[in-house]
């Protein structure tokens, strides 16, 4: 059976250029075939009614049609050992990287620094390929001995149909977060959350930590409880100790990240990378969240351009209603970075990692996302600064929110 098979809706959404590609991919040959009958042909093929006629084996490879490498400023790229592309996939011709356009109509996908193969400029029409669209494909040798995009897999863990009819995530219209994301799988602090700082689907949250606590492990905790709630996260790390950097890419889905012995502009262009990924994966109907480590790392990285990069991941995050969300959690020790964007957050947090202060964090219009119950016990508490103590005690033993509701209201 073929690695890849359609539905019938799903081939109607595809251009006829993609249908005769495909057709000739899984055997057969098109001719000049309507759309409708392509459709049909294609079903055909795959259900066994019809048998495949074309070889693959005799398929001219593909190139990238007269290109001028010296122009581009590739033609000294040297490519890694052929055993970097024998990974999950089960193929040492199966590769996975990040989409980049390049000049003179052709593209790229990358590691984030290293060219991984060439992507021909019909395949960025037929796809429909955007900047930092996470693409697996084949690849085959071309002129020059490059390797060349010969077929796509996936696109951002989706098959190429799912995403064709994708808009432009930047054009939808921003609506206040409304479904809350629930840490109280994290315990005491989670409870804290939930309840005086709720995030939401959406939110652009700010997180001051007490310097010296642990950052990773708090970036992995926000995570895990995004992954365990139907969001895909994202973790962007810049000019940041190696080891962590490493251990955050073994622990979580995707990071992206940069040691501190780059050069700015590689950092640069590692925010940008993340940037863009949050809208694409936003794009192609995924609930996101963009996890921006050691925003005080950043500003070293960036220096004078630190605002500007800032402020663009910030823009980015937000929801909607027609589309997907973008929820940005941004960490910091530095209380003048924190302050310096707390105006653009809609939710501010303030932890050591174990606990939240209760009196300083706070969530705008979190009417929209707690009950009338919460909002009173919240309001509550807040009004009676002394029996924080008692409070912070019920937060940790409580083990669901009707538990923890119960508790707190006893206390008054």
């Amino acid at each position: 059976m073929f690695e890849v098979t359609y539905t019938e809706e799903q081939l109607k959404k595809c251009g006829l250029n993609f249908l005769r590609n495909y057709a000739r991919e899984i055997g057969g040959t098109p001719g000049l075939m309507n759309k409708a009958d392509l459709v049909a042909y294609i079903l055909d093929i795959q259900s066994g009614k019809i048998s495949p006629e074309r070889k693959k084996s005799g398929r001219k490879p593909l190139d990238l049609k007269g290109v001028n490498y010296g122009m581009l400023g590739l033609a000294n790229i040297g490519f890694e050992d052929e055993d970097v592309f024998s990974d999950s996939y089960g193929s040492e011709c199966i590769t996975k990287g990040y989409f980049e356009t390049l000049s003179e109509g052709v593209g790229t996908l990358t590691n984030g620094e290293t060219v991984l193969v060439f992507v021909p400029a019909a395949f960025i029409t037929q796809y429909r390929l955007k900047n930092c669209d996470l693409v697996v494909g084949e690849w085959e040798r071309g002129r020059n001995d490059s390797r060349v995009l010969t077929s796509v897999k996936e696109i951002n863990g989706k098959i190429p149909t799912e995403v064709f009819s994708r808009g432009n995530f930047e054009k939808v219209p921003a609506v206040y977060p409304e479904s809350r994301i629930s840490f109280s799988g994290i315990g005491g602090l989670g409870n804290e959350i939930d309840l005086f700082a709720p995030i939401g689907r959406g939110q652009r949250c700010v997180v001051l930590y007490k310097k010296g606590s642990d950052e990773i492990s708090l970036i992995e905790k926000i995570a895990a409880v995004c992954d365990d709630s139907g969001i895909y996260p994202i973790i962007s790390y810049v000019n940041c100790r190696p080891e962590d950097g490493q251990y955050l890419q073994s622990a979580c889905k995707e990071v992206i990240w940069t040691s501190f012995d780059k050069s700015g502009e590689t950092h640069k262009k590692a925010m940008q990378i993340v940037a863009d990924r949050a809208k694409r994966m936003a794009e192609s109907g995924n609930h996101t969240a963009l996890i921006a480590g050691s925003l005080s790392s950043s500003q070293d990285a960036f220096g004078g351009d630190f605002l500007k990069y800032m402020k663009q991941l910030f823009s980015i995050s937000k929801n909607t209603a027609d589309s997907k969300s973008v929820t940005l959690f941004a960490l910091t020790d530095d209380e003048n970075v924190a302050k310096q964007f707390e105006p653009y957050c809609n939710c501010f947090i303030v932890t050591d990692g174990k606990s939240m202060d209760i009196e300083r964090s706070y969530t705008r219009r979190d009417v929209a996302l707690l009950s009338e119950r919460e909002l009173l016990v919240a309001e509550k508490v807040r009004s009676a600064p002394t029996l924080l103590p008692q409070v912070k005690s019920a937060m940790g033993k409580a083990k669901g929110k009707e538990e923890l509701l119960s508790a707190l209201e006893k206390l008054f």
